[in-house]
């Protein structure tokens, strides 16, 4: 088993990469057993708006082999504005409230999404990327925050595994999910 690089995206090649990763691990894309035991992901993001989000809010990949097996995208609110679904998200986290404050009165980044390969999850990939974002995050925003389809336990768990705690829910799409913050300060 060779070990990942977990390093900051910088090239084209790389986000086209990250698209590929994405549709293969797209709900609509597999199996009820294959969502049931490895998780899924519910957001497709065209690579324009990779290209955006990553330009001013570098993400996290883990790459073996010089194959991306993993990333993490980073997003500020604003930029969430690109995207329908994330656009959308975000004004229903806004309304929420954490530590009796509304959500929309706090800055903080959001984990726009998470992916392991399948053939490189339950190796610690996810922990290594969330240590790089909090290094190149935690000064600059208080905390992180995601949306998590109750519907994908596995995220769920390895979110929890990595020091995030569910404080709300809200109704995605078609689906529940729990909002889950990973507190720095």
């Amino acid at each position: 088993m060779n070990i990942p690089e977990i390093k900051i995206i910088t090239t084209f090649n790389q986000l086209k990469e990250v698209k590929n990763l994405q549709s293969k691990n797209l709900k609509d894309n597999l199996s009820s057993t294959i969502k049931s035991n490895d998780g899924f992901l519910t957001a497709s993001y065209s690579i324009s708006f990779l290209k955006s989000i990553t330009k001013k809010s570098p993400s996290i990949i883990a790459v073996v082999e010089g194959e991306i097996v993993g990333y993490l995208l980073a997003s500020t609110k604003k930029l969430t504005e690109g995207n329908e679904f994330l656009k959308n998200l975000i004004m229903k986290i806004n309304r929420k409230f954490y530590k009796s404050k509304q959500l929309s009165k706090f800055d903080f980044i959001i984990v726009a999404q998470l992916c392991v390969a399948s053939s490189h999850r339950a190796q610690g990939i996810v922990k290594k990327m969330y240590t790089l974002f909090k290094n190149k995050y935690s000064s600059i925003y208080p905390f992180c925050l995601t949306v998590v389809d109750l519907e994908n336990k596995r995220s769920i768990r390895a979110h929890l595994n990595v020091g995030f705690k569910i404080i709300d829910s809200i109704k995605m799409e078609n689906s529940e999910a729990v909002i889950i913050i990973w507190e720095w300060h």
